[in-house]
């Protein structure tokens, strides 16, 4: 009887979290993606342009006196099942900067589209890469408040619980600079969603933690007891 219960508490100890499915990003065509631009201030709109051959995402700012952000996303891929709050992201994008980059060249941010609403969250700075494209990889946790509308009428944080569908894209934005251009191609990466115990598996685990405890008392009581008896 103690060892079943010793087995049900290691069991149960390996099964409470059980693994979600990982969202595997492979986004390098281009081609029929949607584009637009956010701006803050008198920073004038960011430019977006698809190559011909839909290979390359480039990205034109010029943020003086406030921010500027270009984008596009998939219309064609929609994602449902796979939450977001607490995933951990892995993105990988080849960078090529323009002539008149400088500094940081621009910020890379993940573009999220539900309902007819925008959403952008930064993951990183790409720097400025030159006169070849350089692979550069973002990583990090996603979290419901680092989400910002940028168009639409949805609510001010989109539902990353996974059971609203929604739409990836990506973007570059510079804030307070000169024109800056970035070009994009081959984003890749992966989004590991946050693992959460179910309820079952977490009465399932009391259960098996009780049984430790009450295998782990009986044995010493056991002993104690043969410890009288030798005395």
């Amino acid at each position: 009887m103690k060892a079943a219960l010793l087995v049900l508490g290691m069991i149960t100890v390996v099964t409470a979290a059980p693994a979600r499915a990982t969202l595997v990003l492979n986004d390098t065509s281009f081609t029929g993606w949607n584009t637009g631009s956010y701006k803050t201030g008198t920073a004038n709109p960011a430019t977006v342009a698809i190559s011909p051959d839909g290979s390359t995402l480039m990205v034109t700012t010029n943020s003086l006196g406030g921010a500027s952000l270009g984008y596009g996303y998939d219309p064609s891929t929609q994602y449902s099942g796979v939450p977001l709050d607490g995933a951990s992201y892995s993105i990988s994008a080849s960078v090529l900067s323009g002539a008149s980059a400088f500094g940081n060249g621009q910020q890379f941010h993940f573009i999220l589209e539900q309902n007819g609403s925008v959403y952008d969250y930064f993951v990183g700075v790409t720097g400025v890469r030159r006169p070849d494209y350089v692979d550069v990889t973002f990583t990090g946790t996603f979290s419901a408040g680092g989400f910002t509308l940028i168009s639409g009428t949805g609510p001010a944080s989109p539902d990353l619980s996974g059971t609203t569908a929604y739409e990836i894209g990506f973007g570059g934005e510079n804030a307070g600079s000169s024109t800056i251009t970035e070009s994009f191609q081959d984003i890749t990466g992966s989004i590991t969603p946050a693992v959460v115990p179910e309820p079952a598996n977490l009465s399932l685990l009391g259960c098996g933690l009780l049984g430790l405890i009450f295998a782990s008392r009986s044995r010493s009581n056991n002993q104690l007891a043969k410890g009288h008896l030798e005395s």
